[in-house]
């Protein structure tokens, strides 16, 4: 089964590789989904929406872009637009300004908080 690619994840990568910084070790950046607005007829107020917990792969830290035997087979899974699943409280959010001066959140978190990575079509 081929991988699922977020359709802008392979260019926001490139664009993220682009700017001055880098996430370091095992780490990963996220670009995560959007949270529920609704459940059934009810709307979900900004302050209480629940924290994401699936997202697509847009930056990997430095360890696993140059990883060694051990790194490739312990994350053998983790890459540039996969869609994931995560541990939704241990991450950091990250803004970042992109090119067009726009703000992007990237949740940074830690390769093993990562559950699953989807292959096909959810």
């Amino acid at each position: 089964m081929s991988s699922i690619i977020h359709k802008d994840a392979i260019e926001l990568a490139a664009e993220l590789q682009a700017m001055t910084y880098e996430i370091i070790g095992e780490r990963v950046g996220v670009l995560a989904d959007e949270a529920e607005e609704k459940i059934g007829s009810i709307i979900i107020p900004e302050t209480s929406k629940i924290r994401p917990i699936r997202g697509t792969i847009v930056v990997l830290g430095q360890a696993l872009v140059n990883p060694d035997a051990e790194t490739k087979r312990k994350y053998a899974g983790v890459d540039i637009g996969k869609r994931v699943t995560f541990n939704k409280y241990l991450n950091i959010v990250q803004k970042v300004k992109r090119m067009d001066g726009s703000d992007l959140e990237i949740i940074v978190l830690h390769a093993s908080d990562i559950y699953f990575c989807w292959r096909s079509a959810e």
